[in-house]
């Protein structure tokens, strides 16, 4: 029996190294669009981008909800799984803190490394929140390295990327937050990321300070948008745009629905694809192909 190109990808989910980030690494820095599902994981490809990056807001919000820890283990496992089957970039993952204690962060690993990502990051920032003061629901300094050692330990793959992640800066500082950083780093992690630098300063700070591999997150709108260029050359490794897809697909939807609202047709309207271009994104004449092979 031939197969198809469905049945590779579905083979590959299972193939981490295939689907690695170390080969891009050790290329040069890695520069990945947000992605929120496999719509958009294709689109990332299409696009000619290496990479992608799965956030949890953007998984969260594309259920119609808040980013503020609602998504389960098993939400994000299914996502995952659905992105890894159609798409064959690699992919980083949020997985926020790991959902619980030591043996769910452990299993959280273990479960997205399975579902076909390539690496994910764990941060320090307990959820959900017990307190108002976000300092308060930081974990300690030594409890976060700690989980990050679960998390090494758990990955099966050694090409698994695992990243440790710190959202000290705006409730303990910039100090505390590069310390962590550099602990994390001690710890063995693959890669570091500070959350919430939106100033040059700060990131300029970070680039020199922090001497480990390096991720930025750079979300349009909050303090100064760098170029990619500017931070590659800083040395970050990782640049991810979490939220510029999906927040241009809302502007999109909302303009398509406020024409309809407003003419009761979709004739001149001239923001959206035709049926054949989605068709040609999501690969339908590829998938009737290798259906027809098996068609009286």
């Amino acid at each position: 029996m031939t197969s198809g190109p469905h049945c590779a990808r579905e083979t590959q989910t299972l193939n981490y190294g295939k689907r690695g980030f170390r080969p891009l690494l050790a290329a040069g820095p890695v520069r990945l669009p947000g992605i929120s599902d496999g719509l958009s994981a294709r689109l990332a490809e299409l696009a000619g981008f290496a990479g992608a990056y799965l956030s949890g807001g953007a998984v969260a919000r594309g259920m119609g909800r808040p980013d503020l820890g609602l998504v389960t283990l098993s939400e994000l496992e299914a996502r995952v799984r659905g992105i890894a089957e159609v798409s064959s970039l690699p992919f980083l993952v949020d997985c926020d803190s790991g959902f619980g204690g030591a043996l769910h962060l452990e299993r959280a690993v273990s479960r997205i490394e399975r579902a076909g990502a390539s690496g994910l990051h764990i941060d320090d920032f307990e959820i959900p929140r017990r307190r108002r003061d976000g300092a308060a629901n930081l974990l300690s300094r030594d409890t976060a390295v700690a989980r990050l050692k679960v998390a090494l330990g758990a990955r099966t793959d050694p090409d698994f990327l695992v990243i440790g992640r710190t959202d000290a800066a705006p409730h303990l500082g910039l100090d505390e937050a590069i310390d962590r950083a550099n602990a994390l780093a001690d710890a063995g992690v693959d890669l570091v990321y500070v959350e919430h630098l939106h100033d040059r300063a700060a990131i300029e700070a970070v680039a020199t300070r922090v001497a480990a591999p390096k991720l930025i997150a750079v979300v349009s709108g909050k303090g100064d948008t760098i170029a990619a260029d500017a931070l590659e050359a800083m040395g970050f490794a990782i640049i991810t745009w979490p939220a510029e897809q999906q927040l241009a697909a809302i502007a999109g939807a909302r303009a398509a629905l406020d024409h309809l609202r407003a003419h009761g047709t979709p004739l001149g309207f001239a923001g959206a694809v035709d049926f054949a271009e989605r068709d040609r994104i999501v690969g339908t004449a590829e998938a009737r192909a290798f259906e027809d092979q098996f068609l009286d």
